[in-house]
């Protein structure tokens, strides 16, 4: 009521009105979702909203606002069926692939349901079945041990630029972690044998193991930099070194075949395994390397951050023939006169 109000005004007490923003328009309740972003938390993840995922609805708003002056106007009024087809077409027609362009619808549904939760959109039609943020698993790569051991060994004292893009390509390979994470460890963050920090995407706190390896890295930057690992490199100037570094490795010269999304065309493609390492195969091969050797998945999420099992078996890269050869050697012990060939 409107004495409720005067009461909670002048008790300097802060009101909940569902139709504060009712008038905003959709782009302009983008930038209100960015700017009051600090005081809400992730539902999903409980944790306060990351960096990165304010900086993808920034993205969002900028093919918004493109598309609103090429192809139709966008508001809430005119989310529909419509829109997805011309917006999607519009995406693909630009070059994305199907994985981004589903990232695109699926940032733009949780502005809506945030919308709608707050009364500002009455609009619905988002929620259609046919509103669908498309996925196809990604065919990407990773480096087995006997590869990282041959990068590792691999001579590079005459380039010591790409000496220290590999060392911290293997920072990676070692820990885990994302990219925004393992070329941004602080002093702080190295306590005795692990390596413990806030991850940037999901802002949760992880703990890792200092890897063996990443010891004889440290040793060669201890004085040399203020946390005693390889300096940090833009993550497109660091994806362009590591092709050149990688094709240094006889094995990674074998051709391998990948699908890609080009559109909404999914395309085969043959090329030299080295063209396909980036900074995000170290991730990757990570997790794929401590699974294979038994690790259990349970253990390895609480270092990638997947929330599920199903989310995390998606994304390591085991061949049918490697999870049966686990299988097989799991039989051997309990099994001992079976012999593992």
């Amino acid at each position: 009521t409107d004495f409720q109000n005067k009461f909670y005004e002048m008790s300097g007490i802060e009101t909940n009105k569902p139709d504060q923003h009712k008038d905003e328009t959709l782009i302009e309740f983008i930038d209100t979702y960015i700017t009051t972003a600090k005081n809400r938390i992730n539902t999903k993840t409980k944790k306060p909203i990351s960096k990165i995922h304010l900086q993808n609805l920034r993205q969002l708003k900028v093919k918004l606002l493109a598309f609103s002056k090429q192809v139709r106007k966008v508001d809430f009024n005119t989310i529909d069926l419509d829109f997805y087809d011309k917006f999607t077409a519009y995406l693909f027609k630009q070059g994305y692939g199907i994985n981004t362009v589903g990232k695109y619808i699926r940032q733009l549904k949780t502005i809506l349901n945030d919308a709608t939760d707050r009364g500002i959109n009455t609009n619905y039609a988002y929620k259609s079945k046919k509103f669908v943020a498309a996925n196809i698993p990604a065919d990407t790569i990773y480096l087995n041990e006997s590869e990282l051991d041959e990068l590792f060994y691999l001579d590079l004292s005459e380039d010591k630029k790409l000496e220290r893009v590999r060392d911290l390509f293997l920072v990676g390979c070692y820990t885990g972690l994302r990219f925004s994470d393992f070329t941004n460890i602080k002093p702080e963050n190295i306590r005795g044998d692990f390596f413990e920090l806030t991850t940037q995407k999901t802002n949760t706190d992880v703990v890792v193991p200092i890897h063996p390896r990443l010891r004889e890295i440290m040793a060669r930057y201890e004085g040399k930099t203020i946390n005693s690992l390889p300096p940090s490199i833009s993550n497109q100037k660091m994806n362009e070194y590591l092709k050149e570094i990688c094709a240094m490795v006889d094995i990674l010269n074998d051709s391998i075949n990948t699908k890609t999304n080009k559109g909404n065309f999914i395309v085969n493609t043959d090329s030299p395994k080295y063209m396909k390492v980036s900074t995000h195969t170290a991730r990757r091969s990570f997790a794929t390397n401590q699974y294979n050797k038994g690790i259990p998945a349970s253990i390895l999420m609480k270092i990638t951050n997947h929330a599920t099992e199903s989310a995390f078996y998606r994304y390591i890269k085991v061949t049918p023939k490697e999870n049966a050869q686990r299988l097989r050697e799991v039989w051997a012990v309990e099994y001992p006169h079976l012999k593992v060939v």
